[in-house]
């Protein structure tokens, strides 16, 4: 039987809604990295610099990915709150990245 370790990432004082999607072949991800989505309806590493779509966030990852070579279909989240020091974001990300989370119902909090 496996053993549940806690890893205080996702908070259970707020609903969560989670589900799944397509990451683009671009990399390997680690759980905690927020995603925006494309026009072609692919995940992309948050990039609040991107004139092309990649600029909201849409979607957290639950788990560690490798998306190199293929377009991987993963689980995460919508909607939740999040411990903040576990969350990870891509390039170009200013320091109201948080404001943009929470207007997408992604909200990073402080865990004690």
């Amino acid at each position: 039987m496996e053993q549940y370790n806690p890893d205080n990432f996702l908070s259970d004082k707020v609903p969560y809604l989670a589900g799944t999607e397509t990451i683009a072949k671009s990399g390997v991800f680690l759980k905690g990295q927020i995603f925006a989505i494309k026009a072609d309806n692919k995940l992309y590493a948050l990039d609040l610099a991107d004139k092309d779509g990649a600029a909201i966030p849409y979607f957290v990852l639950d788990n560690k990915v490798d998306a190199t070579n293929n377009d991987v279909v993963v689980n995460g989240y919508y909607v939740g709150a999040f411990n903040k020091d576990k969350l990870l974001f891509g390039s170009n990300v200013a320091d109201n990245v948080f404001t943009a989370c929470r207007k997408q119902n992604i909200y990073p909090v402080s865990f004690i």
